[in-house]
């Protein structure tokens, strides 16, 4: 199976980097701000307009100029040859000409003693004991994020299920393990990205986590390491939080689901009993209600079992069952969660948003100097427009019955009603509407409804 996985991404991303391609090769390039400047065009796959850190790689330190000319703060990291540099408004699926010039003295990164993130938005103070979040402050709201200490690794007995590699132990609440030991803390901050890092062992195995807060941002990202080798041992990241609520909100495809954060009143059936671990894509929210609404996400980039009570969410993030795989998930894992307090409800907050752009983070290419000289996109483009907050496109692509067509999908993430008015900066106009086969149906209005997914297409 993992050679058909290896095939599969290798496929996609040559895919991909052919289209990185084919797009740059039509930009025609303003003029470089200095001589022999290499530009790079970063690329925003997503609906809306996004500000955040890029990370690109690339084997020589250097500085990072927008097409004003204005240097961008950058930082290089010699250890992973990746150069991280901050943008600000990159067009909805569209991208924006920045221009790389190499130099030889690398970016210093300033370190400073404690264990502080603050960016204005969020203050994070990391427990030098436990390596645990030991408080988020939320200036905007006057409050604390969380009831205790956050991100707290929790380990218990996970064995006796015949499906060893699904079933999850019904009752491994009832035999906790004993906690991590934390073996090393460090820190640095430059003009756009403050992270700490804290390493952690557990019997045989070892956990690095990269706690990091963007300027502007009111996401927390817990990037993840793990050497796993453990047997029959289920580990969870908890999050008490200061909020409380009856139900908790989890992301499904194309839609979301409710699930009680209470026990279920007696009688109760086996199916309830069963409804203890949910599984979410991209995020799983609790938001508590009165004269002032607010809530908290938990955001995965790839960890899909979540479990909730009234006030704390947890995200399974490793098993090590023996059957039918002696060796199941042991080894290396690299993944990313964060957290994600907002006022008001999460589709106030455009939770579903966030979630895309920690699964979809932006990306960078560099390209020669003379590759593009009479192309006929600008250096700051959005093909597709138009799109409002609530609704997500699903799949732009060819037609399956002809080159000339091309079919635009979205869905409505919200439960809201959303007014399609898309227009196109390409020579494309709306044809129809489609089904799933791309077979024309009736189109009765541009409004969609609540949790709707719909297809068009366009010549």
């Amino acid at each position: 199976a993992n050679q058909e996985w290896e095939l599969a991404q290798q496929t996609a991303l040559e895919l991909r980097e052919k289209a990185f391609g084919a797009i740059a090769a039509q930009i025609l390039l303003p003029k470089p701000p200095v001589p022999d400047a290499i530009p790079v065009v970063v690329y925003n796959s997503l609906n809306w307009m996004r500000s955040e850190v890029v990370h690109w790689r690339t084997s020589d330190c250097g500085i990072i100029f927008d097409s004003a000319g204005k240097t961008v703060p950058n930082l290089y990291e010699p250890d992973t040859e990746t150069l991280s540099f901050w943008v600000e408004s990159i067009p909805s699926i569209g991208y924006r000409i920045f221009w790389y010039v190499p130099t030889s003295i690398p970016t210093l990164v300033p370190h400073t003693e404690g264990w502080v993130l603050d960016n204005g938005y969020l203050r994070v103070r990391i427990c030098d004991r436990t390596g645990n979040i030991a408080s988020i402050w939320d200036y905007a709201n006057q409050r604390d994020v969380l009831n205790g200490q956050g991100n707290i690794l929790q380990f218990f007995q996970d064995r006796g299920q015949y499906w060893d590699a699904w079933n999850i132990d019904p009752n491994y609440a009832q035999y906790p393990l004993e906690s991590s030991e934390i073996e090393a803390m460090y820190m640095t901050f430059d003009t756009f990205e403050q992270c700490v890092e804290v390493k952690r062992s557990w019997r045989n195995s070892t956990f690095r986590h990269i706690y990091s807060l963007a300027p502007h941002s009111f996401v927390l990202k817990i990037e993840t390491q793990v050497d796993w080798q453990e047997t029959h041992v289920l580990v969870k990241a908890a999050f008490p939080l200061s909020v409380c609520a009856n139900f908790a909100t989890y992301e499904t495809p194309c839609g979301t689901i409710e699930r009680a954060t209470l026990p279920n009143p007696q009688p109760i059936t086996d199916r309830q009993k069963a409804k203890w671990e949910v599984p979410a894509l991209h995020w799983a929210d609790l938001t508590q209600s009165g004269e002032k609404v607010y809530g908290v996400s938990l955001l995965n980039d790839s960890k899909y079992g979540y479990d909730a009570q009234p006030d704390c969410l947890r995200l399974t993030l490793l098993r090590s069952p023996r059957w039918p795989d002696e060796g199941c998930d042991r080894g290396q894992h690299t993944f990313t969660y964060a957290l994600y307090p907002h006022a008001g409800s999460w589709q106030q907050a455009k939770t579903h948003q966030k979630g895309y752009e920690l699964n979809r983070p932006l990306m960078a290419r560099s390209l020669a100097p003379a590759q593009s000289q009479s192309g006929t996109l600008n250096s700051d483009c959005s093909f597709i427009s138009g799109f409002p907050d609530n609704l997500v496109l699903m799949a732009l692509k060819q037609s399956e019955d002809s080159s000339q067509h091309w079919i635009v999908r979205t869905h409505e993430a919200c439960g809201q009603p959303a007014d399609v008015k898309l227009e196109s900066t390409l020579p494309i106009r709306l044809l129809d509407t489609v089904d799933g086969l791309e077979h024309p149906v009736a189109q009765t209005s541009d409004e969609m409804r609540g949790w709707e997914v719909r297809s068009q297409r366009w010549s």
